[in-house]
């Protein structure tokens, strides 16, 4: 069961790089740092009891993705803008998703780094103007505080050792 719950995480991965790459949104992206510390402690199933061995694996894989991201904040790809706050700064997920003629915002219980065996929750998605006026201002504030850049990757680089370091 566990083993199929990360395999299926994997998979999702997959299949989200796959359609990233095949449609290649422009992203923004504000990461915060107590989330980014949690899946380099915790790894990519947080919560669930793993054997030591898939444990290891998990964590293994969380650093990997968060290497990653380092990376293309150093890179600065065309249409990926990622950030990190060092605070936090949104209280509940959310998502601006634009399209041609419209913006819609969806809101969402669940962290993106929900472990997949917690499913019950309400998402909403609306196009209402007051909505959006409001979440585009938070997300406007997010992006303002957050570190981007070869600053925003130094930090991240600097948390993935801070848990490498407090593993051994």
């Amino acid at each position: 069961m566990i083993r199929a719950g990360m395999q299926q995480l994997l998979a999702q991965f997959a299949d989200r790089r796959r359609r990233y790459q095949a449609r290649r949104p422009a992203l923004h992206v504000v990461l915060e740092e107590g989330a980014v510390r949690e899946v380099l402690t915790e790894g990519l199933l947080p919560g669930i009891a793993l054997g030591e061995g898939l444990r290891r694996r998990a964590i293994a894989l969380a650093r990997a993705e968060v290497a990653t991201l380092a990376n293309l904040m150093e890179a600065l790809p065309l249409g990926v803008q990622i950030g990190v706050l060092d605070a936090p700064g949104v209280t509940s997920p959310f998502e601006l998703l634009r399209g041609r003629e419209k913006t819609f915002v969806c809101i969402s219980p669940f962290r993106p780094d929900t472990p997949p065996h917690l499913v019950l929750g309400v998402a909403m998605i609306t196009a209402a103007d007051e909505a959006l006026a409001g979440y585009q201002r938070i997300a406007e504030q997010a992006w303002a505080r957050a570190r981007k850049g070869s600053e925003g990757a130094t930090r991240l680089r600097r948390l993935l050792a801070a848990a490498e370091r407090a593993e051994h």
